[in-house]
């Protein structure tokens, strides 16, 4: 079918979190959607959770592979997507019911390469707002690269975007460091032409304590 998303969530050790994760992309307003689940040599019971829904919905696939980190639980998915769009939801977070339907909207109306939106952070005391103007943007490749590099107005996330397929291709993820999503949006951007972006939050990042972006200092990030 034409316009099919492919969504990849890597998963490991999310037992308490995965469902409200998976529900929240299942109630997607947009259908046409294939949910790529990679359990990443989880301990708990994770694994059960995904082939649960995995049964349920005809448009779960579950994926299970050793321990690799969240890169290689990322590089796995795409390398099983079958959708024209891919995008990436972390297995502790929440989107909003109309994310990939206006994404997907945006990026067929402007022929964009990257559609992407803004985000809440959301903290246990409270919640921050990036890009909540609902302004619309339209960039070519010279202007998404450099608000990407000046940090202004575009996130350097994964999860927050749909990328066209072709646009990915065989860029890696950094492997063995944090911060990879850095390493693989920097050349994605430099792949698009178009980057059409919403200053709509639609995408909820839920911060834990124990999550790798809730650590301090580390010499590899």
């Amino acid at each position: 079918m034409d316009n099919k998303i492919s969504i990849i969530v890597p998963a490991y050790n999310i037992e308490a979190y995965l469902p409200r994760t998976l529900d929240s992309i299942l109630a997607q307003t947009y259908r046409n959607i294939e949910v790529i689940v990679v359990n990443d040599g989880s301990k708990d019971g994770t694994g059960a959770v995904i082939d649960r829904y995995a049964a349920q919905d005809h448009r779960v696939k579950a994926i299970h592979k050793e321990n690799g980190g969240v890169t290689s639980a990322r590089l796995r998915g795409v390398a099983e997507a079958t959708g024209d769009r891919i995008g990436f939801v972390d297995g502790d977070d929440l989107i909003e019911p109309d994310m990939y339907e206006r994404l997907l909207e945006n990026a067929l109306k402007y022929d964009a390469d990257i559609s992407h939106c803004g985000y809440r952070m959301v903290f246990p005391s409270r919640v921050d707002y990036y890009y909540n103007t609902g302004k619309l943007v339209e960039q070519d490749h010279d202007a998404g690269l450099r608000d990407l590099i000046c940090g202004s107005f575009v996130e350097p996330a994964l999860w927050n975007k749909l990328y066209r397929r072709e646009v990915i291709g065989d860029i890696l993820f950094e492997k063995g460091k944090y911060n990879e999503d850095d390493y693989f949006t920097y050349q994605v951007f430099d792949r698009a032409e178009k980057v059409a972006i919403v200053a709509k939050p639609m995408y909820n990042y839920l911060q834990r304590g124990g999550s790798i972006m809730g650590v301090g200092y580390n010499p590899r990030r």
